[in-house]
């Protein structure tokens, strides 16, 4: 039998006590990945295990916001629905299905692909041309196309928030954290 923790989760966490906290983690790690393809795209290794660590933290905030919005509905007296849950997930954010799967197949070391059928991600060299460097391409594939995964996950924080918002797990527009106001500063100079 499993045992019911009254322990927070900050024991284990840190920093991280809800939604909004795991949604800056989740912002942390994909722009560490964009970092990573736009400044030292000929490095495979960093790449890659970059947008493994974006797609392991988008999975963690779904994992976070799925029992934060049951447990406010069910505290609303309403009876809410995984499959609800997950269809209004997927429609607010379409690369969320292969985040998970990546995600699994990483936690499992096993291939899964039970929520994007035939998706995965493969690296192309692209000899460049006068406007672009040569580089290694993270591209995702799964439903005939070869799409930049750069592309995908550079709009996750965005529709991030604003799911996060449609079910009230959050208010107002999406912040800047701290972290990248920081990062900003420092390439950009400011205030301290």
């Amino acid at each position: 039998m499993r045992k019911q923790q009254d322990t927070p989760v900050t024991k284990h966490t840190v920093l991280i006590g809800g939604v909004a906290d795991m949604w800056e983690k989740m912002y942390w790690d994909v722009d560490h990945f964009c970092d990573l393809q736009r400044t030292y795209p000929e490095e495979k290794q960093p790449l890659v295990f970059s947008a493994i660590n974006a797609c392991i933290s988008s999975k963690s905030l779904e994992d976070w916001t799925k029992s934060a919005w049951m447990k406010a509905a069910r505290s609303a007296g309403e009876t809410p629905s995984g499959e609800d849950f997950q269809e209004r997930l997927t429609a607010a954010i379409p690369i969320q299905d292969l985040c998970a799967d990546i995600a699994n197949t990483s936690k499992h070391a096993s291939y899964r692909d039970s929520r994007h059928p035939d998706g995965h991600l493969n690296l192309k060299w692209d000899d460049g041309a006068e406007i672009q460097p040569a580089c290694q391409m993270l591209l995702r594939s799964g439903d005939g196309s070869q799409v930049l995964l750069l592309s995908d996950l550079d709009k996750l924080p965005r529709q991030w928030w604003r799911f996060l918002r449609s079910l009230e797990l959050v208010d107002g527009e999406q912040p800047t954290p701290v972290w990248l106001q920081k990062k900003l500063s420092r390439i950009f100079g400011g205030a301290d």
